[in-house]
């Protein structure tokens, strides 16, 4: 799906924040358009924007990058890949990729 929302990139391994804008958001994964791109198989942390102001914060690892884009879209990126979902975070997730507004914490039970 081709959500364009600027999502906040905390690597693991390299330091400071970095801002990307995103594209391509599926359950499994995510496109990052930057030209400040990471390894292969960095470890990171994305903050994804929500209704409430504070993010849903998700851990992933890069998949492949793209320095210069390709011949049907020219700009650079990263593939990333989110690891250890979990079912509540997974179908937040999916609720953003429909356009559901997702609050930043669940209701207390």
């Amino acid at each position: 799906m081709a959500w364009k929302e600027s999502v906040r990139v905390a690597s693991v391994l390299a330091g400071p924040h970095r801002s990307g804008r995103a594209g391509n958001l599926s359950s499994t994964g995510i496109f990052i358009e930057t030209t400040n791109l990471l390894d292969l198989g960095d470890p990171l942390v994305l903050a994804f924007p929500t209704a409430g102001g504070a993010p849903l914060n998700v851990t992933a690892r890069v998949r492949w990058v793209s320095p210069f884009g390709d011949a049907a879209d020219a700009q650079p990126g990263m593939g990333i890949e989110f690891v250890g979902l979990d079912a509540r975070k997974r179908s937040r997730l999916e609720a953003l990729l429909v356009g559901v507004p997702v609050a930043a914490e669940d209701p207390p039970r």
